[in-house]
């Protein structure tokens, strides 16, 4: 069966986050031991199986393909930067094309995935709030696993007109992370977390990781697009990861985020071609930039209960790497 090692969430070889893709010719999934045994050989954080349904295309598709998920230890529902690497290497194995709209099918849901000029766009659960961390003592814990003094933070946040700000749980989908403000860039690259205390918080709030961002945001035109950049890492030591090099739903969380504090333009819920768009530049720290596409829109004028009433799609580039062949014929 084909297989194939590629980067996600970049053009450039040796950077973004690297995920493996098996291609198995055949109309159903290996055995999930199979599939869990193989993930395990690889090595790699994830890696996707996918096989292309036999089913007829729902109007609006030029395809669907089913995939599964898996890291060293266990089975994932979804994963965007392994996402990204299978629809970059069906591209290269000429089994999906710029253009095409197809539907991807996890354990759980069915996914809008689009190749809009070689970026891999998909629509994600929209995301929601759970958990606003407003107590001091909370907050300063999460802050101090990163390193961090939150009181000195916070007296910067005011200084900037930010007062209000702190980490919050969201979650889209089967994910949730911990999205944490710090004041610049610089400061989010000298963070040298506790892995052990980032850890315990992430049980505690039964959080997938900590998603932190810098508010020395920078807009700049691309083409026609006005753009911001913002620079992020991603901590989920509970998932063989300790620091992420491209973590894609928590980023659309982050927009989610962005919106409700308008650090960033809510778009006209009028206009359905108005969108903002972010591109989150992520993995620098670690020597496998990253950068991660965000496109948001309004599905509505109110904010209800805090919620910005959005809807977000992600996606980035891909590159391949490897292609081969896995025999695993005498095992079967």
């Amino acid at each position: 069966m084909k297989f194939y090692i590629a980067d996600a969430f970049t053009s450039v070889e040796f950077s973004g986050h690297t995920s493996a893709v098996v291609i198995p010719k055949r109309k159903n999934f290996l055995p999930t031991e199979v599939m869990m045994k193989t993930a395990d050989e690889l090595r790699y954080s994830v890696s996707v199986f996918a096989i292309p349904s036999q089913e007829r295309p729902p109007k609006g598709y030029d395809g669907i393909w089913e995939a599964r998920y898996f890291s060293v230890n266990e089975e994932r529902e979804f994963c965007s930067f392994a996402t990204v690497a299978l629809f970059q290497s069906l591209m290269d194995a000429g089994l999906a094309w710029p253009g095409k709209t197809y539907q991807l099918r996890t354990t759980e849901r069915k996914i809008p995935v689009t190749i809009e000029s070689g970026i891999i766009m998909m629509d994600i659960d929209d995301p929601t709030l759970e958990e606003v961390i407003g107590e001091d003592e909370k907050i300063a814990k999460i802050y101090q696993a990163l390193g961090l003094n939150y009181y000195q933070e916070k007296q910067i946040f005011e200084i900037l007109g930010q007062g209000a700000l702190t980490p919050e749980v969201i979650c889209s989908g089967s994910s949730k992370n911990i999205t944490i403000p710090v004041a610049t860039t610089e400061e989010l690259n000298g963070i040298k977390p506790d892995y052990d205390k980032v850890a315990e918080l992430c049980t505690k709030y039964d959080a997938f990781g900590f998603h932190v961002f810098a508010l020395d945001m920078n807009k700049e035109k691309s083409g026609d697009k006005a753009v911001t950049y913002i620079h992020v890492r991603n901590f989920s030591p509970l998932h063989g990861d300790y620091e992420e090099a491209a973590a894609g739903v928590a980023n659309c969380e982050l927009a989610f985020y962005l919106t409700e504090h308008k650090l960033i333009r809510k778009p006209d819920y009028r206009d359905k071609k108005d969108k903002t768009y972010i591109t989150c530049i992520q993995g620098e720290v670690i020597g496998r930039t990253s950068k991660v596409y965000v496109e948001v829109t309004s599905m509505g004028e109110e904010y209800i209960d805090g919620d910005p009433n959005i809807k977000v799609r992600i996606g980035g580039r891909g590159v391949v790497l490897v292609d081969g062949n896995i025999d695993i014929s005498n095992y079967l």
